[in-house]
């Protein structure tokens, strides 16, 4: 399941958990039988069960990731933790339900940073763009967001590290990555509706590409970007497995 459905699903199991064991409380009052707590029971016991099982995948797709990424420091913690807790006894994890999901959803969601483009790309870059930026490229125009991220401020557009396309070097930022991995999600998925995004994209971004001739103009296309951005940025942790992953592969650097 992808990350961020599997939080969303989580937290509303929690939610409704929550929902349900208010609801028996405030009607035990007027209930002589136990029939409505068997109920409610097995609604808890059902939803751990669903997290347990959860956690269980959650813990063995992580295993090898974590033991072969040593510089996650917190990531490894939470790890650990789940692997504890999913080895307990289904008695034991219904006492700790509401604590083990929350733990779960952070994994989930922090998980993807074992993928982090920024360390998944340093090691194929030059150096490191944090400590020097190096002259943009010959090669950014016909691409606005390749414009953007060679021609704007290092501070605002924040560049990573240089990148491969149509065999010319280009400097690469997040925000370029996010809409590149958007893109080629869009296609794997529905082809009419990426033709369709791709024609609209040729259609205004090469004239758009043109006009930003300064810094400045990178650096407010940059920030209009921005709504987009994170657009992207929830499709992919939606509806793609391994977002963090498929961004980090955006623009591999080729040596020229």
């Amino acid at each position: 399941m992808p990350p961020l459905t599997a939080a969303l699903a989580i937290s509303f199991l929690i939610l409704l958990n929550v929902i349900q064991i208010a609801y028996a409380i405030q009607i035990s009052k007027n209930v002589d039988g136990a029939e409505l707590y068997v109920y409610h029971a097995n609604i808890l016991l059902l939803s751990a069960r669903v997290i347990y099982r959860h956690m269980k995948e959650t813990a063995e797709m992580f295993r090898e990731r974590v033991s072969s990424n040593e510089d996650h420091k917190m990531i490894s913690r939470i790890y650990n933790v789940i692997d504890r807790l999913s080895k307990y006894s289904i008695l034991i994890f219904i006492v700790l339900f509401f604590v083990i999901a929350v733990i779960e959803i952070l994994f989930v969601l922090l998980g993807q940073g074992l993928d982090a483009p920024v360390k998944a790309f340093t090691e194929t870059a030059d150096w490191t763009f944090s400590k020097q930026i190096p002259p943009p490229p010959l090669e950014h125009e016909g691409h606005y967001l390749c414009t953007v991220a060679a021609g704007g401020h290092g501070k605002i557009v924040k560049p990573l590290r240089l990148g491969t396309r149509r065999n010319e070097t280009i400097v690469v930022n997040r925000q370029l990555c996010v809409a590149n991995a958007f893109e080629e999600l869009i296609q794997e998925r529905t082809t009419g509706l990426h033709r369709k995004i791709r024609g609209a994209y040729d259609k205004y971004g090469y004239p758009l590409s043109r006009k930003i001739t300064t810094p400045l103009r990178a650096d407010i296309i940059y920030f209009l970007m921005k709504p987009l951005e994170w657009i992207f940025l929830i499709y992919l942790y939606v509806f793609d497995l391994r977002p963090e992953k498929r961004i980090a592969g955006q623009y591999p650097y080729v040596e020229p």
